[in-house]
């Protein structure tokens, strides 16, 4: 806390100083006396705290909508991994229920005809 206080009191005398040779400037180019007040310093001061607070609203917006961000994509990657779970589920069922249905149709209709189920078998990565 001393360092802060410190450091604060060194800046606040840098800029009451460079006001001064501002103001200094000013009244050589413009042949026009600006003179330094405590108010007019202080009102300096407070200018620079609510451009602080501003700049920190600013960041901690920027810091919330990153993280709202963040989140939406890591609930989108979730929910894509159970979305590809899911589509495996489906398409090895579907494979499953192709496989029982073509031997279905092989015993009924095709008892002399070879069916395709083997090539089938051998093209996908389902088994029967």
């Amino acid at each position: 806390m001393v360092q802060i206080q410190e450091k604060l009191a060194k800046m606040c005398v840098y800029i009451h100083m460079s006001v001064s040779e501002m103001a200094d400037k000013f009244c050589q180019e413009l042949r026009r006396k600006y003179y330094i007040t405590p108010k007019s310093y202080l009102d300096c001061v407070n200018l620079y705290i609510q451009l602080l607070a501003e700049k920190r609203r600013e960041l901690y917006t920027a810091q919330d909508r990153f993280l709202n961000g963040l989140n939406k994509l890591k609930e989108t990657n979730v929910l894509i991994e159970s979305m590809k779970v899911i589509s495996n589920w489906k398409a090895y069922s579907l494979a499953n229920w192709i496989c029982v249905n073509i031997s279905l149709f092989q015993r009924r209709y095709c008892s002399n005809f070879v069916c395709c189920t083997d090539r089938a078998r051998e093209t996908t990565a389902y088994t029967c």
